[in-house]
């Protein structure tokens, strides 16, 4: 148990044990380090709109409100995998290599 949660209470350990164990599921199922997951990612990136150069903006405003949606999407993965910023732009850089070819 880390020290700053020493003396917060049940409800602060409950919480941080079931964070600690969500995360490890967003870290299992996007482990970078396999093949698949890597193009996984790669694809998610893409229709999530989560690639640097990706805009959420579209003419028609609902369209905009989707890719909103599919980009808080990609945020909340990429929160929860912790992912270092090396790893995401070599992830995000192979993106044309393999692309669809499976």
């Amino acid at each position: 148990m880390p020290a700053w949660l020493k003396g917060r209470g049940e409800r602060w350990l409950k919480i941080y044990e079931w964070t600690r164990h969500h995360i490890r599921h967003y870290r299992t199922t996007f482990n970078i380090k396999e093949g698949s997951d890597r193009a996984v990612l790669r694809d998610l990136a893409k229709f999530c709109r989560g690639r640097p150069t990706d805009t959420v903006w579209h003419p028609d405003q609902r369209k905009t409100d989707v890719l909103i949606g599919r980009h808080e999407v990609w945020e909340h993965i990429m929160q929860r995998t912790h992912l270092e910023p090396q790893e995401l732009a070599d992830l995000l850089a192979g993106e044309d290599k393999d692309a669809y070819n499976g």
